[in-house]
């Protein structure tokens, strides 16, 4: 029976320690593993979930039923033409004619609106007077399992050389520096866009990655584990010394005791 602050005969039992020490190791492990339980979905469940889903935040066919999407993207090329068309860019629309062409039934495309004032003053100090601010769209599955057509904006310099601004007007140099730094997603959401995000028109894989880079805890677990093996280590070593001497009688006491 394990001992408690009640029974002084088990308390500073070398043994009642070293359990407890074993005790710490196993809860260790067990919590540096439940990193790698997040599920990660691939490009084309998340995509096929975007084609036939009817509640995607900011989408041009919202509303729509699944068939009537689906037949839509059909007869726009297929899901190839739509995914080149998706996450390419475009100059900005004036929101407020943005908003009329929705309500008229007539936004077919996958333009955004332009920036808000931070991220139009950050985007065009970027680019310069003779630069171009475009929108780019991304495919986000929040961590409650909602779809969003979100929308970040590439500001082109004139002779080349592009940025990444978001609508809080933060600036990234690209995809890895944008999931690091921006305050907007979380670990546990989801986004599908160009590896190469800043790129214009567009190039390079499109890619499935978290929404932001949460800190790798691993590594210090994996530190805690070593330390705590260390220490049952040291704990087990002095064990069988206590036991030997327990087993081996000290002869200048059996002299004094006799």
């Amino acid at each position: 029976m394990l001992g408690t602050g009640d029974d002084p005969g088990t308390e500073g039992d070398p043994m009642t320690r070293v359990g407890r020490l074993g005790t710490v190791v196993v809860l260790l492990a067990a919590l540096a593993g439940c990193g790698a339980q997040q599920h990660r979905p691939t490009t084309g469940e998340l995509m096929s979930r975007y084609f036939r889903s009817t509640h995607v935040r900011h989408d041009l066919y919202a509303g729509a039923t699944s068939a009537d999407r689906l037949a839509q993207f059909a007869a726009e090329g297929g899901p190839e033409a739509i995914v080149a068309s998706m996450f390419s860019v475009y100059e900005c629309i004036d929101a407020d004619y943005l908003e009329q062409q929705r309500e008229e039934e007539r936004y077919r495309t996958y333009a955004g609106a332009c920036p808000t004032a931070d991220a139009q003053r950050r985007a065009e100090r970027f680019a310069g007077r003779d630069g171009t601010v475009y929108t780019r769209r991304i495919l986000i599955e929040h961590h409650d399992g909602s779809l969003d057509l979100g929308t970040v904006y590439v500001p082109k310099r004139r002779h080349g050389g592009t940025e990444l601004v978001d609508r809080d007007g933060g600036e990234y140099r690209s995809l890895d520096d944008f999931r690091q730094h921006n305050a907007t997603l979380h670990g546990d959401d989801w986004i599908v866009t160009l590896q190469q995000i800043t790129s214009v028109p567009g190039h390079g894989r499109i890619v499935t990655v978290t929404g932001h880079t949460a800190p790798d805890r691993r590594p210090w677990l994996y530190a805690g584990i070593a330390l705590a093996l260390l220490v049952l280590a040291g704990a087990a070593l002095l064990v069988v010394r206590a036991v030997r001497r327990r087993r081996t009688p000290d002869p200048l006491l059996e002299r004094w005791s006799a």
